[in-house]
């Protein structure tokens, strides 16, 4: 159950926006994301800004929730991303933080700090949304050879990262607050296309599930069983 299924976006003849899949429908309790934008260029099918996300009409996918990425909790203008409130208002009932785009590291010079993911966090509980997705993941691409003491101190290195990345977010917030809310989103940054890095691909499975058991393991030491053992991790 530990997946993101991803939906296209469809605009109708009526001109309404219509979200659908082309497999099998999602089982109860999966994680859709559906990437909503302002703007894009004349040759894309126009996406949806907040204030055209009441409008949407889902097809056939059971009790879809609504997701808004790179929320700000600041006032005052912050080009491109949206504010929270903004989003709720919009019917928006979860948030994507940390998100590869916006690390620094990224081609992208937006360069978040754990300081500001960690405010989104805490901004998101405030306002009691249902969902958060908290994004994590490294820029080291390990070496092929599994066998190697350079490759064992790769996946140490990418646990260390991944770990703080996780406990700096979710900083002074408590497993009651974030039971039934909190999902781990985990990619390795050298693996996704427009990362900056020379030859992306996708991680061996071994390779990411070894990064799910340790984020469940640092769930469970600092937030108990209970928060670990429920919250979704997804690649």
């Amino acid at each position: 159950d530990e997946f993101l299924a991803q939906v296209n976006v469809t605009k109708t003849s009526e001109g309404r926006l219509v979200l659908t899949r082309k497999d099998a429908p999602l089982p109860s309790g999966a994680v859709v994301q559906a990437v909503a934008a302002s703007a894009s260029s004349p040759a894309q099918t126009p996406l949806p800004s907040p204030a055209q996300v009441p409008s949407l009409r889902f097809g056939e996918l059971p009790a879809v929730d609504i997701g808004v990425q790179w929320i700000t909790p600041e006032a005052g203008a912050r080009t491109g991303a949206i504010h929270i409130d903004e989003a709720l208002r919009a019917g928006a009932t979860g948030i994507l933080i940390g998100h590869s785009e916006t690390r620094p590291g990224s081609p992208t010079p937006i360069n978040e700090t754990d300081e500001e993911i960690n405010a989104q966090a805490k901004a998101g509980i405030e306002r009691g949304v249902r969902t958060i997705i908290l994004a994590v993941g490294e820029t080291q691409q390990p070496v092929e050879d599994e066998t190697s003491d350079t490759y064992r101190g790769q996946l140490e290195a990418r646990n260390l990262l991944v770990i703080s990345q996780i406990l700096d977010g979710l900083k002074d917030l408590t497993a009651e607050q974030l039971h039934g809310r909190l999902v781990i989103a985990y990619e390795p940054r050298w693996s996704i296309v427009g990362s900056g890095t020379a030859k992306p691909k996708p991680a061996k499975p071994s390779y990411a599930q070894s990064g799910h058991r340790a984020i469940r393991d640092a769930l469970r030491a600092q937030f108990g069983d209970a928060l670990a053992e429920g919250t979704q991790i997804i690649y």
